[in-house]
């Protein structure tokens, strides 16, 4: 009997092919839940990724003693900042519909505009449990209903 191949690290079998896959970097759903589990493996996942983004060219300026008023700082802070806003909109899609799965609705994101006590306020609400199905699953049933009308014969005999 053959064994598959799977990558074991302490117990864990094929976990990081599975958190692979949850990674949701730049997810364009609008609709749709986000669990806790993914969430905040994807927030890490950003987070490392701006911090290499950032710490690297910064460090690589430092040790060539480039001035702060140079064209390689002018060209890399300039280009963060492009790859910081081009990035922002799937976070802020994303943590709405972690919000969503909560049972919570997306505008208590607007509480992170408060200094610290925003923050703190919206990681509590960002921790919270998945809520069963409520107000924010119906545009989903309703999309689900539309793709399985569309997929049986009566959809298709409506486009034509």
């Amino acid at each position: 009997m053959r064994q598959s191949l799977r990558l074991s690290f302490f117990g864990m079998k094929d976990e990081f092919g599975f958190l692979r896959r949850q990674i949701l970097l730049f997810d364009r759903t609008k609709l749709g839940r986000v669990s806790r589990q993914v969430f905040w493996l994807t927030m890490a996942v950003y987070a490392a990724i701006y911090s290499v983004a950032f710490t690297v060219p910064f460090e690589v300026g430092f040790r060539l003693e480039v001035e702060p008023d140079s064209a390689y700082m002018k060209i890399f802070l300039n280009g963060w900042l492009c790859f910081f806003f081009f990035s922002i909109a799937p976070v802020v899609r994303l943590t709405r519909r972690r919000l969503h799965d909560a049972g919570l609705s997306g505008w208590w994101m607007l509480l992170g505009v408060v200094p610290v006590v925003g923050w703190a306020v919206v990681c509590v609400l960002l921790c919270l449990p998945s809520a069963p199905l409520g107000k924010y699953d119906r545009f989903v049933e309703e999309n689900r209903k539309k793709l399985r009308a569309f997929a049986t014969d009566e959809g298709l005999a409506a486009i034509h």
